[in-house]
């Protein structure tokens, strides 16, 4: 979340270049951030379903 609002300040102050590459850095690690996330949280869920219920599945 820090980092989504560290991109958005930075792109709102975007009256220099330094802000602009700032904030371009600031996105691409909030999404990265979020996509680590998502991936580590669908991975913790997945390895809490019960074995016998996937195997059912195919």
């Amino acid at each position: 979340m820090v980092a989504e609002i560290v991109a958005i300040l930075f792109l709102i102050l975007d009256f220099n270049v330094v802000f602009h590459y700032m904030g371009q850095a600031a996105i691409w690690t909030a999404m990265i951030i979020s996509v680590v996330s998502g991936v580590h949280y669908f991975g913790q869920f997945w390895s809490k379903l019960d074995p016998e219920r996937l195997s059912n599945l195919t």
